[in-house]
C-alpha cells in the first residue's frame, strides 16, 4: 500500500476555528510518514521547524500539480482590541510565534499568546503562495478590524528561487 501523503510534500491544512466560516485552511508541509495511530506530523509553515506540529491526516488534502507552493511570506500584526481570527482565513494564514488561546471571560474570543522560544515579542503570520511578488496579504482589511499587517519577507521553498 503507498502512503497517501509524503514527506516534503505541500497540503491543504483544514482546521476548525472560532472564524466567520467556522473552518480554515492552510498550506502546510508533511515531514513525517504516516504514524500508526492515523496522524502525520506536518509544518505549519513550509520550511520552518518551529512550527511542526502532529495532526490527524483526515485534515490534510494533497496540492494539485497545477497548485504551486513556491514562497512563503511573512507579516507583522499589531492592534488593539479582539484579535481578528477571521483574518487568518480571509488570508489564508497561520500564526508563526504565537498560539490563539481562549479568552478566560469571553468564549467567542481568542487572545494570541507568544511562544517564547522564538525569541520576539511581535506577533508574526504566514502564508504560502506561488508568487514572491503577491503575498496575498490584505492590509486594508486588517485595519478594518483595528489591526494591522505589515509584509516583511517571502522566502523561497525548497529549490524554489
Amino acid at each position: 500500500m503507498t502512503p497517501q501523503f509524503k514527506p516534503y510534500q505541500m497540503v491543504y491544512v483544514t482546521e476548525e476555528g472560532d472564524c466567520e466560516g467556522g473552518t480554515f485552511y492552510y498550506i502546510g508541509e508533511v515531514i513525517s510518514m504516516p504514524l500508526p495511530d492515523g496522524n502525520i506530523m506536518v509544518r505549519r509553515v513550509p520550511a520552518h521547524p518551529g512550527t511542526a506540529q502532529e495532526m490527524p491526516m483526515t485534515k490534510l488534502t494533497a496540492l494539485q500539480p497545477h497548485q504551486k507552493a513556491k514562497w512563503v511570506h511573512y507579516a507583522r500584526v499589531r492592534g488593539s482590541g479582539q484579535f481578528p481570527v477571521d483574518m487568518l482565513r480571509y488570508d489564508s494564514a497561520v500564526p508563526l510565534n504565537f498560539s490563539l488561546e481562549p479568552h478566560a471571560f469571553h468564549r467567542t474570543r481568542s487572545v494570541p499568546v507568544i511562544i517564547p522560544s522564538f525569541g520576539f515579542d511581535d506577533l508574526i503570520v504566514c502564508n504560502v503562495t506561488k508568487s514572491r511578488t503577491d503575498s496575498g496579504w490584505t492590509p486594508e482589511r486588517w485595519r478594518s478590524f483595528l489591526w494591522t499587517c505589515t509584509p516583511l519577507k517571502a522566502e523561497p521553498i525548497g529549490g524554489y528561487a
